[in-house]
């Protein structure tokens, strides 16, 4: 009696990677803070009107919010590679929660040295994702460390302007929030700063720990 085998089709690219057991959860919680960004993105959109979201230049902010979540995806779709960039696409996914929390819940200006602690966190998670993004490119952990001050205080410098053109409008919070210019600009290199003083202390020399990527 004949037997029919039957083969698997091929898994399309275009579906997310596929994860390994260890990287599971981090993907699906990456996964799960992309979908909130652009959830709210999509709410500020269609009830433009709701208080959470006023006097904080939501045009813009969908903007930034939209790219820096889709930006990576786009990449390895394009790009076709097989290993996911987990570490690098959590690294610049967390300024943006950071970023989207203080807003929804007008942290910024209703608690303290926050927008300070989200310049601090957010530029040191954006230089580990220029040197995560860049890793394999640069030799030694001095390099890699110089990659990620120089890389996250570009970014962070490119930010401020960004902010600077949204805000300096008065029909969005007015020119009073943003004097502190140099002071968040101070806590960019700080933050920019740590993180390449993390690379240093406990950074790999190669790059190709595991994290860095998910096959």
């Amino acid at each position: 009696m004949a037997t029919i085998s039957i083969t698997a089709a091929p898994r399309p690219r275009w579906i997310a990677p596929r994860l390994p057991s260890r990287g599971r959860v981090a993907g699906h919680g990456l996964a799960a803070a992309k979908a909130a960004i652009l959830s709210v993105a999509l709410i500020s959109v269609a009830v433009p009107a709701l208080h959470e979201f006023s006097g904080e230049a939501m045009t813009g902010r969908i903007v930034v919010y939209t790219c820096g979540v889709l930006v990576l995806p786009a990449v390895w779709l394009v790009r076709g590679r097989c290993a996911y960039p987990l570490a690098a696409d959590w690294f610049l996914t967390v300024p943006l929660l950071f970023d989207l929390i203080g807003n929804s819940f007008h942290l910024y200006g209703n608690l303290d040295h926050y927008d300070d602690t989200a310049h601090l966190i957010g530029l040191a998670f954006t230089a580990a994702f220029a040197a995560t993004s860049l890793r394999s490119r640069v030799q030694g952990r001095l390099g890699l460390a110089g990659v990620a001050v120089a890389g996250g205080l570009a970014i962070g410098i490119l930010i401020e302007m960004v902010e600077y053109a949204l805000f300096s409008h008065p029909a969005a919070t007015g020119l009073e929030a943003y004097r502190d210019t140099v002071g968040d600009l101070s806590m960019d290199l700080l933050g920019a700063a740590i993180a390449g003083a993390l690379i240093l202390l406990v950074g790999s020399e190669t790059g190709s720990e595991a994290g860095a990527t998910l096959d």
